[in-house]
């Protein structure tokens, strides 16, 4: 060469970058020590207790380096021996450990925090930082099954409204048309927002206040906005962009930007996606609203999201039939642009949209699954409430007791009797939370209690008298209803069909659709053959509390006068047993 310099061989010139790059490693481990032992200082902030750690080195030349230098935690150092861990999520470590701390002692990423002030610059010209959907891959799907480890019962309920959100995002994300429309939307909000002589051009052409709208990444409503206003302006906006691209006061890089604008603004492409991502965001918007609202259920959540997968079929493509290896289309030709547009873009939208919803879709109907008894408590009858109660209970069978089914059925003929006009899990719990609905509970499971010692207490007994009723046969049935002075009252009620006998003394009587077992004294041939006459129960010492001391509800029995003679009520020597 020229200069008196030669030119390194192949071997030659790799053995100098190796020996350079070791030399940085050894400076950067010597950083990375020096960074591991320095005390830690506690952090000023009033909204987490953690410590803080050394920042990163901004100038790292390769990935891995990063994490060799994130700071670790010792914990000799800290005074009360506490394991902590950084507020940044930029300097976690995401492995076994975080997870058991995240799971211990709950995730502080919400605090104050922001993902992109954990990007990092390299001296390659390339930069990283963690983002959200990294972190709720490596951490908070890690950190969910964790959770069941320790406790196989906690059920996950992710937010509604925001995994629509994320529903929206992968559907831009899936195809460059969508993407580049909306960069088109955002890149026509910053070139009027940027000057306020465009902005006021925008307004004194239309004659109208025209409030362009911003694109956001988490409120998905901007979207909505900015399209629904270029939909609604469209026209307005184009020509006020040729006076910009006209007008030779403005300098050349303004109007070459407002050339730009119009010509995507003016594609086709363009005014399909503006088209179809207003009638979509429409939906989306509307139903993101309803998910927000307080008394939202699981239930509602599910039908919401069916209903946008609804929505998405009317508008999907019709599929055709595959060709077999002996068939053939003899008029088929390539794709047009107008077919290309559609398989490659609308269709591809369409089937990220409904594939997103079907998978999210599927965590809320496991929920509903199981609480569905509660959730669908309204519109159930007394058979669903205990089929599904049931499957409650097997869920939960160390927690609840087997007499679940007959709580929720009295429960539940308790809100026929109130007339509510919704049952929904809130203004259950509203009810529950009353003491007057409280106390009422009470007196129904003791009642319930009542009746099923009532019309089992002769099952043990020696005489069987012979079988008196067949399948289908119409019976009263003897019940007992409550007083205000703490006394029960048979009553003959019905008339019932019976199902089945049991045995020589037992029947299965359909009681209101559910199967009750009578003893054959509590039954009598519908109509009877004979005047039927009841005795009075004395009361139970031990349900005797200040809860059954109040006037009886309007579905009670008050039972006989009070004032009538004590002499005509003997009790029955077998009942008062």
């Amino acid at each position: 060469m020229t200069d008196g310099r030669k030119k390194l061989s192949g071997s030659e010139y790799r053995k100098r970058a190796l020996d350079k790059s070791k030399k940085e490693q050894e400076v950067l481990s010597d950083d990375a020590c020096s960074t591991s032992t320095s005390k830690q200082t506690p952090s000023t902030s009033n909204n987490t207790d953690s410590t803080t750690t050394s920042s990163l080195p901004q100038n790292i030349h390769h990935e891995s380096e990063l994490q060799a230098t994130i700071p670790t935690i010792n914990i000799e150092d800290n005074e009360h021996g506490d394991i902590v861990i950084n507020d940044d999520p930029g300097e976690w470590i995401i492995n076994d450990f975080t997870r058991d701390y995240v799971a211990t002692h709950g995730c502080k990423q919400n605090v104050n925090l922001n993902f992109s002030s954990t990007k990092r610059d390299y001296s390659d010209g390339t930069s990283r930082w963690l983002s959200e959907s990294l972190f709720v891959r490596k951490l908070i799907n890690g950190l969910q099954a964790r959770i069941h480890e320790i406790n196989d019962l906690a059920e996950h309920a992710p937010c509604a409204a925001h995994s629509m959100n994320l529903v929206g995002v992968h559907a831009v994300e899936c195809a460059p048309e969508a993407a580049s429309f909306f960069n088109t939307v955002q890149t026509l909000y910053n070139f009027f927002t940027a000057s306020t002589h465009r902005w006021e051009v925008l307004q004194s052409h239309t004659g109208k206040r025209i409030a362009l709208q911003s694109l956001s990444a988490t409120r998905w409503s901007a979207r909505y906005e900015a399209v629904h206003v270029l939909n609604q302006y469209f026209d307005q906006i184009i020509e006020t962009l040729i006076i910009i691209e006209e007008d030779i006061e403005e300098n050349a890089i303004t109007r070459q930007e407002a050339k730009g604008i119009r010509i995507q603004l003016e594609r086709l492409e363009t005014a399909f996606m503006q088209i179809l991502w207003h009638f979509l965001l429409s939906r989306f918007n509307a139903v993101s609203q309803r998910l927000q609202k307080v008394d939202c259920s699981i239930a509602d959540v599910i039908d919401d999201y069916r209903e946008i997968k609804e929505y998405k079929t009317t508008v999907s493509r019709k599929r055709k039939r595959k060709l077999h290896a002996d068939e053939s289309r003899d008029g088929d030709v390539q794709l047009s642009g107008r077919d290309h547009f559609r398989v490659n873009t609308f269709n591809v939208i369409l089937d990220k949209l409904d594939s997103e919803l079907r998978k999210r879709c599927v965590a809320y109907e496991k929920i509903q699954e199981k609480f569905s008894v509660i959730i669908e408590f309204g519109n159930l009858d007394n058979r669903l409430i205990r089929k599904r109660a049931k499957r409650l209970k097997n869920f939960y069978s160390s927690d609840l007791e087997s007499s679940l089914d007959d709580e929720f059925v009295h429960f539940h003929a308790y809100c026929t009797g109130k007339k509510m006009e919704q049952n929904s899990p809130s203004d259950i719990l509203k009810l529950l939370l009353n003491n007057q609905g409280a106390a009422r509970i009470e007196r129904l499971d003791q009642i319930r209690r009542r009746q099923d010692e009532y019309r089992s207490q002769y099952v043990h007994a020696d005489s069987r008298p012979p079988i008196m009723f067949r399948e289908g046969d119409e019976v009263l049935m003897k019940e007992l209803r409550p007083s205000r002075d703490n006394a029960f009252y048979p009553m003959w009620v019905g008339p019932y069909t019976v199902a089945r006998a049991v045995s020589e003394a037992i029947y299965v009587v359909e009681h209101d659709g559910i199967p009750v077992k009578v003893h054959l004294d509590h039954l009598r041939p519908n109509p009877p053959s004979e005047p039927l006459t009841c005795d009075v129960l004395a009361p139970d010492p031990s349900e005797t509390n200040h809860s059954l001391d109040r006037e009886p509800e309007e579905d009670e029995y008050s039972g006989p006068d009070s004032s009538q003679d004590d002499s005509s009520a003997e009790l029955d020597e077998s009942d008062s047993q």
